[in-house]
């Protein structure tokens, strides 16, 4: 986790998966890491598959410090599904599904709005390139984050974070004064 003020407008980036991937930074031309950490979903219908166990209960309490300090929250960018020309893994996709969805969930009770990020789209803009493998994602998003932030993470933060560049880049280009023609 980085340190930073709060005073800021941040965007949250998440990456669905089983272990799923969250990053907050801010929103800006070059977004800055703020926090960032990961979650292991609990099998459904374990018990430790309960109400204490999801998201909104895990992050709700850096949420509200994150807001008291002043920082404003002004969106969520999840990671969208992977859709490819090779048959997907039907139990994967029903995961990614079951899990972006519960962080969707558990943003919008929270009052956040949630964007859903194209994987290719992201992966594009970050890495310049959607044609690699998972592996090799994985890989260049590690790499291209301690480029960024000098700070090493598990593959699923990393992911994360990049999912929230994109999205922080993207609305801040969107916020941008229009100049007149």
């Amino acid at each position: 986790m980085i340190a930073n003020d709060f005073g800021e407008r941040v965007i949250i980036g998440i990456d669905p998966g089983a272990t799923s991937g969250w990053a907050v930074l801010s929103v800006e031309a070059n977004p800055q890491l703020v926090l960032y950490g990961s979650f292991v979903w609990p099998k459904p219908g374990t018990k430790k598959d309960i109400p204490a166990n999801t998201p909104s209960a895990k992050v709700e309490g850096m949420i509200e410090a994150m807001t008291q300090t002043g920082c404003v929250i002004v969106g969520a960018a999840v990671e969208d599904h992977y859709l490819s020309r090779s048959a997907p893994n039907p139990d994967s996709m029903k995961k990614l599904a079951r899990n972006g969805g519960r962080w969707e969930e558990s943003f919008r009770r929270l009052g956040i709005s949630v964007e859903w990020v194209n994987p290719q789209s992201w992966q594009s803009a970050e890495l310049g390139t959607c044609r690699l493998d998972r592996a090799e994602v994985k890989r260049r998003c590690a790499r291209k984050v301690r480029g960024l932030w000098n700070e090493k993470m598990g593959e699923d933060a990393a992911d994360a974070a990049l999912i929230g560049r994109y999205a922080a880049i993207r609305k801040a280009f969107a916020e941008l004064p229009r100049r007149a023609k």
